[in-house]
């Protein structure tokens, strides 16, 4: 049978014959009906064997070289390999990406029944990667096929490779693109129009002429702006003085910036848009007063910036982010002909392996992400151009995308946005309420994973983001909790699985000890929603603010009086938490003993050799930093409050310990956070009614 036109242009050594005249002028099994994985139907299929696959293989037929990477060698020893199988090729029907192909090859065989698993996405749990069969064993193998926006095949083929080249005006230009139909409401119904004059802030870099960039005072202007979002990284000696100030505002040196500047002029310029802000150049470094004036309008800055670049592959600002961007595809991957289904020739199209877990695009380990500074400027920006590590992409409210169309999940990080997302919903109140909680908490396990260059800056840094949230909460924000929340937010906890090793304390004030801002390492707010009974009582909480001008940033001190069941215990090396009985507890165990038959008897692992009274183990305590706590011959005398139970069984508090403190010159005892309790036991309900009658007392955090 003769060959289709342009079919032979590819070398007869990459494709055998079977492959010929089976999946290639099937064009792949797209064009028929989607695949079904459950019971083998759609697409299109094909017999052939194991053996004649390799033996095609080792021929040099690049599709044949693929199946024998579905072959699973565990399977296929001690089985006949040239036994019939069939090769289905195609979408699947419900499958999520158009620009995968799914590959699935079994046994024909009356008795053989393959097996078929479903992987969650970890980027997005709500969806599932597709299924590859081999016989009775499932291997993974995600196939991303593209072609170039100009190749014949492209009307058929959605998926595209990934644009490198960032830093030329074809990137801009695709970019663009992605942000006029964003902007004009065709592909994203969340989005609002940009403003297209809003207030200028304070200073803008003048990107008009970028051969001779200038700082330029707005005096109120109305205009267009672009953001930008980096990493420091390293001093930066061109930073905006007092000294360089008027010199600025004439001209600004291009050889004194570091290339992200840069960059982030030329782009500017290039995106057609005139001023561009940036803080070290923008804000007044040796200015305090100047700094927090601008520190209070950051919130605006980002929220009304026309666009904001983010740098996210720039480890420091000397390193920009216009290179062009590494290969990741081509590594792995291989082109063969693709048959235009209206007769008119052949164009190509690419397979590329190396769409599994190594070339995932790890968007949290970009520097930005890493940054505490570059959480609140990602989040409350409404439209976004990242300059990943792999490509650039357009972020907005209602989707994240690479330009180019290489929209491909493995390839698109999907970083979680903000409030945003609950707005104008059909939500009740109390779902709303549910659900801004849980993105709060989001923010912050993500927000205190990151570093800080100044560790003053805890507050601070992610202060706009926090106004942003209380627009909606409409509560009080006390040192980085929330007073409508104020128990719950008291159980946050140390991630001792990501950040195993407890940190000592900064040792500049930068909150309470009742705050998570004390601390360092990556922290988890309690899950309101698994929350059980209070128990606890706040009886006044107050905090006092560096300046009111930045009333959700650094503070100088706060206070907590609670009302809670304060309970004595003892803390082991192990973390774990012992009740020393009182004598009214030890008589009622005694009893209870007898009249079961049981005599009271105790190891003396749980006896107190201070008191001779009987431990009980009620559960586990995390400590907030190292030195907190310091565990003399095997135990160290602790305090827990108890705040929540849930049913019959579960406790949790916080672990404090007592301080003196002076005040108007007396001494009076305050108390100190140093943990996050949480336990269980059997009847925790009476052994808590218990408890309180002789415990319950306020005291006072600090």
């Amino acid at each position: 049978m003769e060959s289709p036109s342009g079919i032979e242009n590819f070398k007869p050594s990459e494709l055998c014959q079977l492959c010929t005249t089976g999946v290639v002028e099937n064009h792949f099994g797209i064009l028929l009906p989607p695949m079904n994985t459950e019971d083998l139907t759609g697409g299109f299929v094909y017999a052939t064997s194991p053996e004649d696959i390799r033996i095609r293989a080792n021929q040099g037929c690049r599709w044949c070289q693929f199946l024998v990477r579905c072959l699973d060698p565990g399977v296929e020893k001690g089985r006949d390999p040239k036994r019939a199988v069939a090769v289905r090729v195609g979408y699947e029907s419900g499958g999520m990406e158009d620009s995968e192909l799914c590959v699935a090859v079994n046994s024909v065989e009356a008795d053989d029944k393959p097996i078929y698993r479903y992987y969650p996405n970890a980027d997005d749990p709500s969806e599932d990667s597709y299924v590859a069969v081999v016989d009775k064993e499932v291997n993974n193998h995600r196939v991303y096929m593209y072609t170039r926006e100009d190749d014949p095949a492209a009307r058929y083929i959605r998926g595209r490779n990934i644009y490198r080249d960032v830093g030329t005006e074809l990137a801009i230009s695709l970019a663009m693109d992605r942000f006029q139909d964003c902007a004009s409401n065709r592909s994203c119904e969340s989005c609002l129009p940009p403003d297209p004059s809003p207030s200028l802030p304070t200073r803008v870099i003048d990107c008009g002429n970028p051969s001779n960039p200038r700082l330029f005072y707005t005096d109120g202007q109305h205009d267009r702006y672009v953001a930008l979002s980096y990493v420091w990284g390293e001093p930066q000696p061109h930073r905006a003085t007092k000294q360089n100030l008027d010199s600025y505002l004439d001209h600004i040196d291009r050889t004194s910036l570091p290339q992200t500047l840069l960059d982030a002029i030329d782009t500017t310029h290039r995106l057609g848009i005139r001023y561009l802000w940036a803080d070290s150049l923008c804000i007044i470094q040796d200015d305090e007063k100047d700094k927090i004036n601008e520190l209070s309008k950051m919130h605006s800055i980002y929220r009304h910036s026309y666009l904001t670049i983010v740098a996210a592959s720039a480890q420091r600002v000397s390193e920009g982010f216009l290179q062009i961007r590494p290969d990741i595809l081509c590594t792995d991957s291989f082109t063969l002909p693709f048959i235009l289904p209206d007769g008119s020739g052949t164009g190509s199209v690419t397979f590329t392996l190396a769409a599994d877990d190594q070339t995932h695009y790890a968007w949290w380990e970009e520097p930005t992400h890493t940054r505490a500074w570059c959480l609140q400027e990602y989040y409350l920006s409404s439209r976004i151009l990242v300059f990943a590590s792999h490509t650039i992409q357009y972020v907005c409210w209602d989707t994240v995308q690479n330009i180019g169309g290489a929209d491909n999940r493995f390839w698109v990080g999907r970083v979680p946005r903000t409030i945003h997302h609950f707005r104008d919903t059909d939500m009740s109140a109390e779902e709303f309420a549910k659900g801004v909680y849980r993105m709060w908490r989001r923010v912050i396990s993500d927000y205190t994973r990151r570093e800080l260059s100044v560790p003053a800056d805890k507050l601070v840094a992610v202060a706009a983001l926090a106004e942003d949230f209380s627009l909606v909460i409409q509560s009080d924000y006390l040192a980085g909790l929330w007073r409508c929340t104020l128990l719950k937010d008291l159980l946050w906890r140390r991630s001792y699985r990501f950040d195993p090793v407890s940190r000592s304390r900064p040792s500049v004030y930068r909150g309470p000890s009742w705050s998570w801002a004390a601390v360092d390492g990556k922290i988890n707010l309690c899950d309101g929603e698994d929350v059980g009974d209070l128990v606890a009582e706040v009886i006044m909480c107050e905090t006092q603010l560096k300046t009111s001008q930045v009333p959700f940033g650094e503070v100088v001190s706060g206070s907590l009086v609670l009302r809670a069941p304060i309970v004595p215990c003892f803390m082991r090396a192990n973390r774990r938490v012992y009740w020393v009985m009182d004598a009214d507890h030890m008589e009622k165990v005694r009893e209870d003993a007898v009249n079961k038959g049981i005599e009271p008897k105790v190891d003396e692992d749980f006896i107190d050799e201070d008191t001779g009274r009987w431990m009980q183990e009620i559960g586990e305590c995390l400590l907030d930093s190292s030195g907190d706590v310091e565990i003399k011959q095997g135990k160290q005398s602790i305090f827990v409050a108890i705040i929540a139970m849930d049913g019959d069984w579960i406790l949790q508090g916080i672990v404090v310990k007592p301080v003196n403190s002076e005040a108007d010159g007396e001494s009076e005892q305050s108390w100190y956070r140093v943990g996050f309790f949480e336990g269980g036991m059997r009847d925790a309900d009476k052994w808590l009614e218990g408890v309180k009658k002789v415990h319950t007392m306020e005291i006072s955090l600090v």
